[in-house]
């Protein structure tokens, strides 16, 4: 009866009709419901260079020992962008335990301040060294001003690139070549956001007493997601030419990512073999996967923000702490021991 009464309405109607299935194809189109219906299943995941992990391994690892049967790099576009000279290699001959390299954004001076009078300062019996990635700005104010601060401090590397928010995997790769080919005398490498909370002692326990025999270790707070495929005002949308699984690889938060050096060295020659990706967490767990490299999860790394600042035993690495707060909460952890 309903399905008669609804045709009879709309035969009389047929503007109603042609309103209510444009309403229905937009609905579908913005919900990216089009694009769900054709993704790939995840069992069949095979992101470019398409091949098996063991026959990806040894063409990965040709090219890195630079045998002569290796194969040319099928994307130079990492790679191809340059870095401005800089101080920040002083002290990269010396053997460090943990390598911090911080993304930063131009305007985000009081961020790195911040972090300078904090987690950058040294922790007795752990050598670390710390640097800046920042790339171009085009607001004259903040680039004197980032001018100005290279001249004082000696841990800014400057990447010839724009700095938003699409090319964090510019970012990201910059870092892990920073680590492999100018500073590669450390046994741990962390690739964090510059408003989180670090503690280096627990970062050490951790690899010390929690995973010491895990050769290529990534790990943090981890995630096995799907592709966002709704258009609306979604800046994390992707079309299926870009990513067509129903999943991603398991990865490791972008905020905090913390790898053993095989693990760094394993990831970052993959790049040369992998087609890029705008998102620079799903971009390192596509080459960690594709190198045979599993991510472990640890919830002493937070992701979410939280609220209230008492002292967190054991806590490594946390979310959500611009300047004022992480100096903060640097001294609550501080005074409760849990620092030094």
């Amino acid at each position: 009866m309903l399905g008669l009464y609804l045709t009879t309405k709309f035969r009389r109607r047929p503007k109603t009709l042609l309103v209510a299935v444009l309403l229905i194809i937009f609905i579908v189109w913005e919900a990216g419901l089009d694009l769900m219906v054709r993704e790939t299943s995840y069992s069949q995941f095979a992101y470019p260079l398409a091949l098996t992990n063991d026959e990806f391994y040894d063409i990965v690892t040709n090219f890195r020992e630079k045998t002569p049967s290796a194969l040319t790099p099928l994307n130079e576009y990492y790679s191809s962008v340059t870095t401005l000279p800089s101080k920040a290699t002083a002290g990269c001959e010396n053997d460090h335990y943990l390598l911090i390299l911080v993304k930063s954004a131009p305007h985000k001076f009081e961020n790195r301040n911040a972090i300078r009078q904090t987690w950058k300062k040294p922790v007795p019996g752990i050598s670390t060294k710390t640097v800046f990635f920042i790339g171009n700005t085009d607001n004259e104010v903040h680039h004197a001003s980032l001018l100005e601060e290279e001249k004082q401090q000696n841990d800014i590397v400057r990447i010839q690139y724009a700095d938003t928010y699409y090319n964090n995997t510019i970012k990201t790769v910059a870092e892990m070549r920073f680590a492999a080919e100018l500073c590669p005398n450390f046994e741990y490498v962390i690739l964090i956001d510059d408003d989180y909370y670090l503690s280096v002692r627990d970062l050490r326990q951790f690899t010390e007493e929690e995973y010491p025999k895990v050769e290529r270790l990534y790990a943090g707070f981890t995630f096995f997601s799907k592709p966002l495929r709704h258009r609306f005002r979604n800046k994390w949308f992707i079309d299926l030419d870009e990513y067509p699984f129903a999943y991603f690889p398991k990865y490791v938060t972008a905020g905090n990512i913390l790898m053993s050096k095989s693990a760094l060295l394993d990831i970052y020659y993959a790049t040369f073999f992998v087609k890029p990706f705008r998102f620079d967490d799903i971009y390192v767990a596509i080459c960690a996967k594709k190198m045979g490299i599993e991510p472990i999860h640890s919830d002493r790394f937070k992701f979410w923000v939280e609220s209230g600042d008492q002292p967190r035993k054991g806590l490594i690495a946390a979310h959500g702490y611009p300047p004022e707060r992480l100096r903060t909460y640097w001294q609550v952890q501080k005074e409760a021991g849990f620092i030094y």
